[in-house]
């Protein structure tokens, strides 16, 4: 089994890095990694559905059997990871090592990876029940669902329209019991890119095509990418996957 770790990321404002290195420490040692990459899709503005979308089409192309794709300021604990990695591996749906999700308050962020996961979560200001931040599956199974429509520029809308597809065209994901740590970082970025109407009227098909197997399908294969008018904020350039050396923090 050959397993790829690979982290979307940009940081253009330098604000992300200190949780997207810390993520890396804590990553690196929780699995014997076969690869690891860093993506962006080359998007003028960056793009998370692309970008993933990007880091499938890597693990696709140098025959990985699973990609653990994983978000720059998130991390799993290790048991429910390697679980999803195994499950990953023998099923043909996502799975996620984690069943609620915490948002850590700002001295916490250098505290995951050292103290217990009890502990940490007693440090969070938030918590919720989310299917974001961290997917694991085989990259023909992120296929089957569709991948992630790169017509969402903004926040939030691209992981709530995968899984209206992923439920509807794979099946129900497995998640295995466990905290997901989500590192403290300014959210006026994500605020202000948050509920575009536009997108919002895209994510509502796709909760209108929810387990209508047809319906949702006509969604995803009339994505015109290539075709439709670009803004500056949707042209594409050339994509980077930069391979991240596998024993640097070991």
């Amino acid at each position: 089994m050959r397993v790829l770790l690979a982290f979307p990321f940009r940081d253009t404002d330098g604000s992300r890095t200190p949780q997207y290195l810390q993520t890396q420490r804590c990553l690196w040692k929780m699995y014997p990694w076969d690869g690891i990459v860093e993506c962006d899709s080359g998007h003028v503005k960056f793009n998370r559905a692309a970008t993933r979308n990007e880091a499938v089409f890597y693990a696709f192309s140098h025959n990985y059997d699973v990609i653990v794709l994983n978000d720059a300021d998130t991390v799993p604990e290790e048991q429910p990871l390697n679980d999803a990695i195994r499950g990953a591996y023998t099923t043909d749906v996502v799975h996620y090592p984690f069943t609620t999700a915490y948002e850590l308050i700002p001295k916490a962020m250098y505290q995951v990876g050292i103290q217990a996961a009890s502990i940490l979560v007693q440090r969070a200001y938030g918590k919720c029940q989310s299917e974001g931040g961290i997917w694991v599956c085989k990259p023909e199974v992120w296929v089957k669902a569709g991948g992630q429509d790169e017509r969402f520029n903004g926040w939030g809308c691209e992981d709530r329209a995968f899984i209206a597809a992923n439920k509807t065209l794979v099946g129900d994901p497995v998640k295995h019991q466990g905290a997901l740590f989500c590192m403290y970082h300014d959210r006026t970025t994500n605020n202000e890119d948050s509920w575009i109407p536009e997108e919002v009227q895209l994510l509502i098909q796709y909760n209108d095509a929810f387990m209508d197997k047809e319906k949702m399908r006509e969604i995803i294969d009339g994505r015109a990418y290539n075709s439709r008018t670009k803004s500056p904020a949707t042209e594409k350039r050339s994509p980077t996957v930069r391979e991240l050396p596998r024993d640097m923090y070991r």
